[in-house]
């Protein structure tokens, strides 16, 4: 990735995705659209074509509740007078890679979608659910953007702020508003759910050091109750350069109660032919305390 040209990298995410009773899978093919299969009958529906604006499309996401699915779609931030998009990185082409495509960064809006359930045979319909902005296609691309509230009535997703930093929403179904559930922001944000579905945990980075939000932050939404976990934030300057593909490499990983995790920090600098050297550290939820 470091060696792939100029602007910050990220690879696109090709996963399959399955929904909950393993009835359906979703995928993105690149310029050709997203897609859903039954997997028994070999029946493949188009359920999103893209324009010429649209730059990536991320693979769907299945509820946690039902057959419901969620994806995102990209296009420019900004637009000439023609329509046409004002960068000229364009819109990445498919390739052979079956670890993605590689794509440059580039100013977004972004789509989420909600396909819901077909009933009583009638074709299922996808529609706008909101819109957001982030400072890389990469978050669409590489399926960064959204992600489901475990209660299947939600969605937690990535919007900047007013300044240009990147922060954690999320927006109801039900009542179509949104909230700012992440008092922190930071240049390039990851974040999932704990298996257990109890808490997210957020990878914060900035481009400059030393910040102070950089690093792992676990918490409930609900709750605004945040940790930030102790030796989780030291990036060395190649890192920072790569920023959100750094990110992702930095996600916890979690036992699969969501009780504990592991993740690797930061325990030297690279000087001349020394290599840089990490720490594996043990974190405890409960406790919420962090160890080697």
């Amino acid at each position: 990735l470091v060696s792939a040209g100029c602007g910050e990298p990220v690879q696109e995410d090709r996963t399959i995705t399955f929904s909950n009773r393993g009835k359906s899978a979703g995928f993105q093919h690149g310029k050709e659209g997203v897609f859903v299969a039954d997997p028994e009958s070999g029946t493949v529906e188009k359920i999103f074509s893209p324009d010429e604006q649209t730059l990536a499309s991320s693979a769907p996401l299945w509820s946690p509740k039902g057959e419901r699915l969620i994806f995102t779609t990209a296009t420019p931030l900004h637009q000439n007078p023609q329509g046409n998009s004002a960068s000229p990185l364009g819109r990445v082409e498919w390739d052979a890679n079956p670890e993605g495509s590689i794509y440059r960064q580039q100013p977004i809006k972004y789509r989420c979608w909600l396909r819901q359930k077909p009933k009583n045979g009638e074709k299922a319909t996808s529609e706008v659910l909101f819109e957001a902005a982030c400072d890389h296609v990469g978050y669409v691309a590489a399926n960064l953007a959204a992600r489901w509230h475990p209660d299947g009535k939600r969605i937690v997703f990535i919007d900047q702020t007013s300044t240009g930093k990147h922060a954690l929403y999320e927006f109801d179904l039900e009542s179509e508003t949104r909230r700012r559930i992440l008092p922190m922001a930071s240049d390039a944000l990851v974040f999932d759910w704990v298996p257990d579905g109890t808490h997210i945990a957020c990878v914060l980075g900035n481009r400059e050091t030393p910040s102070g939000p950089d690093g792992i932050w676990i918490g409930q939404p609900d709750e605004n109750d945040w940790w930030h976990v102790a030796d989780s934030g030291d990036f060395t300057s190649e890192q920072r350069s790569i920023l959100i593909e750094t990110l992702r490499a930095m996600r916890p990983a979690w036992k699969a109660d969501g009780s504990q995790f592991v993740f690797a920090s930061k325990e030297q600098k690279a000087s001349g032919n020394v290599p840089v050297r990490y720490k594996l550290y043990r974190g405890n939820l409960k406790t919420r305390r962090s160890k080697l």
